[in-house]
């Protein structure tokens, strides 16, 4: 597990931070036990985000033949969409609104073309849109706007990270490049006090 703890001058306010950080822990430690299920059909591949709706859980498959994947509570399969013919790899998965937003890419390793899709809760497509980032690996969705992060360039040693903000219609508002790194993205995007946050991937600086 990763941990990000912020520093406070007030000693109190710190150690109930860090207090509030083991409890979660430990809660997620004890519900993880509650069982261990195998996937034989997906050796070569990994479940991406995991996200709850209805008395569901959903989760996309990361590897050559995309799928999103309904378990119920006991960790058993439900249903399985197959998204081969829309994805090449899913890089990204969230709810908003009883519906599935997925980001990934259509394409080789050398010729991205990143993908926008969005389904129903049952699973039926609503648009698909393509946009010049090579690959979308993460969404983020704040009042009226979508904020899609991703990389701008191919992979290699310089590339930018890159953001666009569209509307619900998917017309792009804006689009930012930043800092260049190797193989870098946008792999996390929040916002606090009304202002953006970005998590910016690179494997060197």
């Amino acid at each position: 597990c990763e941990y990000a703890i912020v520093g406070n001058s007030n000693n109190k306010k710190s150690i109930c931070f860090i207090l509030l950080l083991c409890f979660i822990s430990h809660n997620q430690m004890a519900f993880s036990q509650r069982f261990i299920n195998e996937f034989p059909d997906f050796q070569n591949e990994f479940y991406k985000d995991a996200i709850a709706l209805d008395s569901n859980f959903y989760t996309a498959t990361f590897g050559v033949n995309p799928k999103l994947i309904c378990l119920n509570k006991t960790g058993s399969i439900v249903k399985k969409t197959d998204l081969s013919n829309v994805f090449s790899k899913i890089y990204c998965l969230i709810k908003y609104d009883n519906k599935f937003y997925l980001g990934g890419y259509k394409g080789t390793e050398i010729s991205k073309k990143s993908v926008l899709l969005v389904l129903s809760k049952e699973g039926e497509i609503i648009s698909i849109k393509n946009y010049e980032l090579s690959y979308i690996s993460s969404i983020f969705i704040h009042n009226a706007d979508i904020f899609l992060g991703g990389n701008f360039d191919s992979p290699g040693s310089k590339s930018s990270a890159g953001l666009i903000k569209t509307d619900f219609t998917g017309d792009v508002n804006w689009s930012k490049k930043y800092q260049d790194y190797s193989n870098s993205q946008v792999s996390k995007i929040t916002e606090i006090n009304d202002e953006l946050f970005l998590l910016i991937y690179g494997t060197t600086v």
